[in-house]
């Protein structure tokens, strides 16, 4: 059976707590289309190309690229592509920009098996990428790194950058970075390199790290190496290599300069790392934080987060880092996906993080996983884009997250569930045994019983709690030691219920999370412990008639005596389990109640107190 295993990694210097915070979650889109096998990472951009005011969500799906805009209350909507090109099927978008300051929107793409760039334009401001306008002469032996940015000089122009000089680069090997100089109308050429000798991998941002006004470019290497570069002004071409940084691990799949996520004053640097793989299945992912603490240009870690994701094929994973305010607070937070898992990290403080939500999704649809923030539906809370694939065609998906404020916040997590052996000793489950679930962090108590509870913890094997396929005693909460504890009491009647330990608890979202989806799994499931008897501690046991604290109901004289010590409620049910006799006490003492006008019969009668709850078998014979 396939695990997520979750190592947390505290580091001395920097604080990570993992706590889940209170923020609430929900899934309201799920789109059946993600980022497919054989395209390269660089996905899910948005753009408003069409000047209607609502961003476009893009998507590579190998053979197309998939453009939707969400149109309110019917969600997401694909509304074009650009289409599968025969001659080279495998497409993927690299950015998007006026390219050309011709006041028509460009969007990159890269062709695979054609080992070029491409460029579509739009014909109107209004329109699609409808025009093809130009093809690089330049040959990639292989496509490390390449994106559009407008702020690589002082002048807000889109221009096209990369890593891995292409006439420099093999697919073994990438070395320096570029960026292309748009030479006429839908011309552009490569006419600036830098860092030839330096050996890069596929991932670097471009931005104002330190505050001075001038460029600065960081790149990754395989050796782990953080290459810096900085513009000598804004106007100028040149790019001066100020510093490498190095940090114990590998190198980087992804790299962010982040806005002061911390709130010190700082701008940090995160990148994302593949840590190692396991044969069995199992991939580490690894998420770094720098930060120049001092002021001397020396960078420190002020935070690591690492965790292991299940893989179902050992070739395909991958992992993603973005930011945004995505609890509508007007402060950016972190989103780390890794494989099948996605966490949301907010900083409490200087250099300290706390995790407010995390999911793993249950399909093996985002083995290969990349995230994306964005508030496409402009109501100030950046919704989180999860989109992956699995190893092949068809096994992918786009999930659509966001935070619901509205919402009473609700994040427990199960810590134990027990079966318990009541007072009658018999084999298996009988007629007072009973479940009990610690739960930790439970702010609200849901409403569970015979009608919600096999959807709401679900078992394991299709079992149920109810006997019968419709019998249950009663769920009942007791607050215990600072802990919410649900008693899960459980019943005979016609049939036993078919829940068993090592059973499997998967607890649904909405009732026990607050998360919308999936109805049938959270992250952490639960596997019942404990014995449902016999425990032979009351096998034998004599009838207490006349001991006023006896609280067990026996028969005399077509009577059951029933005592308690407070109050109490005595039932009988016929075989069928159709209630024939209930009556209450809130009386201290012994109580008689009338039988005489039962049949002939199998009957179960049930007296429950304060402190317990017990169920008699009893033959009636006149």
């Amino acid at each position: 059976m396939k695990k997520d295993i979750f190592l947390i990694i505290l580091l001395m210097g920097f604080i990570i707590t993992n706590r889940v915070s209170s923020s609430t979650f929900q899934q309201y889109e799920y789109l059946d289309k993600g980022i497919a096998p054989d395209v390269s990472p660089f996905s899910q951009k948005n753009i408003d190309y069409n000047n209607n005011g609502k961003d476009e969500l893009v998507i590579d799906h190998a053979f197309s690229i998939l453009f939707y805009e969400y149109d309110g209350n019917n969600g997401f909507n694909l509304i074009d592509s650009i289409p599968l090109d025969t001659n080279y099927p495998f497409i993927s978008i690299l950015g998007i920009g006026d390219l050309d300051v011709d006041g028509l929107k460009d969007v990159v793409l890269w062709k695979t098996a054609s080992k070029r760039l491409w460029v579509y334009e739009q014909s109107t401001i209004m329109s699609f990428f409808d025009t093809e306008v130009w093809a690089s002469d330049t040959i990639y032996n292989c496509l490390y790194y390449t994106a559009v940015t407008n702020k690589l000089k002082g002048d807000g122009v889109d221009r096209i950058y990369g890593a891995g000089i292409p006439w420099l680069s093999t697919p073994t090997k990438g070395y320096g970075w570029y960026y292309f100089t748009c030479t006429g109308d839908n011309q552009y050429e490569i006419l600036n390199t830098f860092g030839e000798d330096d050996w890069i991998q596929s991932a670097m941002d471009i931005g104002d790290i330190d505050g001075e006004g001038l460029t600065d470019v960081v790149i990754t290497s395989p050796e782990n190496y953080l290459y810096f570069y900085e513009s000598e002004d804004l106007t100028d071409t040149n790019f001066i290599k100020q510093d490498s940084l190095t940090e114990g691990g590998y190198g980087s799949g992804a790299l962010l300069i982040l806005p002061d996520i911390d709130r010190d004053g700082t701008k940090e640097i995160m990148k994302y790392q593949i840590n190692y793989l396991d044969i069995s299945g199992y991939v580490s992912y690894g998420y770094l934080i720098y930060e120049d603490t001092s002021g001397t240009g020396a960078y420190d870690t002020i935070w690591r987060r690492d965790f292991n994701s299940v893989t179902d094929y050992i070739y395909v994973y991958g992992g993603d880092i973005d930011y945004g305010d995505i609890d509508g607070d007007s402060m950016n937070e972190l989103v780390i996906c890794g494989g099948r898992h996605i966490e949301v990290w907010k900083s409490t403080g200087d250099n300290q993080f706390e995790r407010m939500w995390e999911w793993t999704d249950p399909t093996y649809y985002t083995i290969q996983s990349h995230i994306k923030c964005h508030d496409f539906n402009k109501n100030g809370i950046d919704e989180i884009i999860f989109s992956g694939c699995g190893e092949s065609a068809g096994e992918e998906c786009t999930r659509i997250f966001e935070c619901d404020t509205t919402r009473e916040p609700s994040a427990p997590e199960m810590l134990t569930a027990e079966a318990n052996d009541g007072a009658i000793v018999e084999k298996g489950v009988d007629y007072d045994d009973y479940i009990r679930i610690e739960f930790e962090g439970l702010t609200n108590e849901p409403n569970i019983n015979k009608s919600n509870i096999d959807s709401i913890l679900r078992l394991s094997g299709g079992h149920s709690y109810l006997a019968n396929g419709k019998y249950l005693d009663t769920c009942r909460w007791e607050i215990e030691e600072a802990k919410s504890v649900l008693y899960i009491e459980l019943t005979q009647i016609q049939a036993s219920p078919t829940v068993a330990v090592d059973d499997t608890i998967y607890p649904d979202g909405v009732t026990i999370r607050s998360f919308e989806y999936p109805v049938y799994a959270v992250v952490k499931p639960i596997v019942i412990t404990g014995s449902f008897g016999p425990t032979g501690v009351q096998d034998g046991r004599e009838p207490c008639i006349g001991d006023s604290t006896c609280t067990v109901p026996t028969i005399q004289s077509q009577y059951i005596i029933w005592n308690t010590n407070t109050q109490g409620t005595l039932t009988v049910y016929d075989i069928s389990g159709r209630e024939v006799i209930r009556e209450e006490s809130k009386t201290t003492g012994e109580h008689k109640t009338d039988i005489r006008y039962l049949k002939n019969g199998i009957y179960f009668i049930k007296l429950k107190t304060e402190n317990q709850s017990i169920t008699e078998k009893q033959i009636i014979i006149k």
